[in-house]
């Protein structure tokens, strides 16, 4: 390879990385899943602090909660997140200060939700604007709008997100608009899902996830391009 070859290739190199990619490809579909680390920290967090406060108590007396919160650091000491309870109203709201998961993924911002019963369970809204830095690119949930609902034994729960996201990165720059199509049911014990959801881009190209008890199916414009098992996709590799 001459010299003028390695030029052009670098060049093209530097010019791809300069202006990444607007339009939703094959390519960029590891980056557009990524958001995962920040919904499954969300998702967890809400579960968690819900699971601690509520679950000790009647569901006929969540009227009657005192305010308390949790306060707690992330993975390895780093970050902290706050969960708290209204003492007045079924309504609670978390705040993550550059809070780190297990995969070095670091998630800043607030989210304010409500919770009500729900047959035997109970079930949340929330909302928020967040930012998800991973280690080459960012995500900004702006907004990101989350419903779950779970059962008495609250070792699995069905959740729905949706919204706009927002991602800044090497390969893929642009806004993507958010929606489950069908509320993605969770099995902490087994890591079995069922669901699918949607991301689309303003150019209409879309990217839909199916989860099944198989695995994760993705499909880019109705074309399986990735398959993921279970516990692939629930460690986000």
């Amino acid at each position: 390879m001459n010299s003028r070859v390695l030029l052009i290739s670098w060049g093209l190199t530097l010019l791809s990385s300069c202006f990444p990619a607007k339009d939703l490809s094959p390519e960029a579909v590891q980056t557009v899943i990524s958001a995962r680390a920040g919904i499954h920290q969300i998702a967890t967090t809400a579960v968690n602090g819900l699971q601690a406060q509520i679950a000790p108590r009647s569901m006929s007396h969540l009227t009657a909660l005192t305010q308390t919160s949790l306060n707690d650091t992330c993975h390895l000491g780093r970050g902290q997140y706050l969960f708290s309870i209204s003492a007045t109203s079924p309504s609670f709201s978390m705040a993550f200060d550059h809070c780190a998961d297990a995969s070095g993924n670091i998630l800043d911002g607030t989210v304010n939700g409500t919770f009500m019963r729900q047959g035997l369970g109970y079930s949340a809204a929330m909302t928020g604007n967040l930012t998800l830095t991973q280690a080459k690119h960012s995500i900004r949930f702006e907004p990101i709008n989350l419903v779950l609902a779970l059962g008495p034994d609250m070792d699995s729960f069905y959740l729905s997100h949706d919204g706009m996201y927002h991602y800044a990165g090497r390969s893929f720059r642009g806004p993507i608009t958010v929606n489950t199509v069908q509320p993605i049911g969770v099995n902490l014990a087994t890591l079995a899902r069922v669901g699918g959801e949607h991301y689309r881009d303003a150019s209409g190209n879309d990217l839909t996830v199916e989860h099944n008890n198989n695995g994760v199916q993705v499909y880019f414009n109705g074309i399986i391009v990735q398959f993921y098992s279970a516990e692939q996709w629930a460690d986000g590799s």
